[in-house]
C-alpha cells in the first residue's frame, strides 16, 4: 500500500494479515468506494496506486472500464492477480516515469497517500498530472486528521503510516500540480453512534433553562464535529 523503501516494515509486520485483520471487508470498502466510480465512466487505462485487495478495480472492470493497479505489497499483488485482476508490483514514482504524457485515463488511491513523506507525495502528484489525458480526474482518499476519532483509530493503528495530510495541504498540493477546482468531499462512516448526546429542549422550559440548554447543545455540536467528524476525506482534481 505503500513506498518500496517501507517493504521491509511491511514483511515483518506480515502486512497483507495485519491489513485483512482491519481493514473492513471487501464489501464494505466497495461501498465506500462506489460514489468515486463515476469520475470513471467511459475511461480507458485508469490506475489505481497502491490498491491492495483491488475492490476498486473490480468495481470499475464491472462497468467495463478498462485498469489496472501497482503495489509493492507482493501478497497484495497475488491476491489481485488470483482474481483475475491486472496488478503488478511497483514503486508509484518508478512505474509513472515509465509512462508516457498524457496516457492515463484516471488514478485513484484509498488508503495510500497517509503512507508518504510529503516530498514523494508532491511528486508523485505532479507525474500524475502529466501522465493523466486532458479532463481527467484523481480521486485521492485519506483519512481525515480534523477527527481526533479518525486521527487517535484509524491513523495510529496502522504503523505504516507517514504522516497524516490536512485536506487543504492536500488541496494546495493538487491544485500547484495543474489540477483544476480540486474540491474536498468529507466522508462519514459512522451511523452516528459514540457521539456525545444533547439535552432535549422542552415546550415547557423557562426562558433561562432553554439558553443553558442551547449553549450545552451548540458547545456538543462542536466537540462532536472535532470529536467524531467525518473519518475520511477525498481530494478531486480533474486535469
Amino acid at each position: 500500500m505503500s513506498r518500496r523503501d517501507e517493504g521491509d516494515d511491511h514483511e515483518s509486520l506480515m502486512y497483507f494479515d495485519f491489513f485483512n485483520h482491519f481493514r473492513s471487508p471487501p464489501e464494505t470498502v466497495k461501498q465506500h468506494q462506489s460514489p468515486f466510480l463515476k469520475y470513471y465512466e467511459g475511461c480507458e487505462n485508469v490506475l489505481s496506486i497502491g490498491c491492495g485487495r483491488g475492490e476498486f478495480l473490480e468495481e470499475l472492470g464491472q462497468r467495463g472500464i478498462g485498469a489496472y493497479g501497482i503495489d509493492i505489497d507482493d501478497e497484495m499483488v497475488d491476491y489481485g492477480n488470483k482474481r483475475g485482476l491486472k496488478v503488478y508490483k511497483a514503486d508509484a514514482l518508478e512505474h509513472l516515469r515509465g509512462l508516457d504524457d498524457n496516457s492515463l485515463g484516471g488514478v485513484f488511491t484509498d488508503d495510500f497517500v497517509e503512507h508518504l513523506d510529503t516530498a514523494y507525495l508532491i511528486k508523485l502528484i505532479r507525474l500524475c498530472a502529466r501522465k493523466l489525458e486532458k479532463g481527467r480526474y484523481m480521486v485521492n482518499v485519506t483519512v481525515n486528521p480534523l477527527s481526533w476519532a479518525a486521527y487517535s483509530g484509524i491513523y495510529l493503528l496502522d504503523p505504516t503510516h507517514k504522516r497524516p495530510i490536512h485536506p487543504k495541504s492536500m488541496q494546495f498540493y493538487m491544485s500547484s500540480a495543474g489540477f483544476s477546482n480540486v474540491d474536498i468531499e468529507l466522508i462519514t462512516f459512522r451511523d452516528g453512534g459514540g457521539r456525545l448526546k444533547k439535552v432535549e429542549i422542552k415546550p415547557n422550559m423557562d426562558a433561562d433553562a432553554k439558553r443553558i440548554a442551547d449553549t450545552f447543545n451548540h458547545n456538543v455540536d462542536l466537540l462532536n464535529e472535532a470529536v467524531f467528524g467525518p473519518e475520511n476525506y477525498a481530494a478531486i482534481g480533474k486535469k
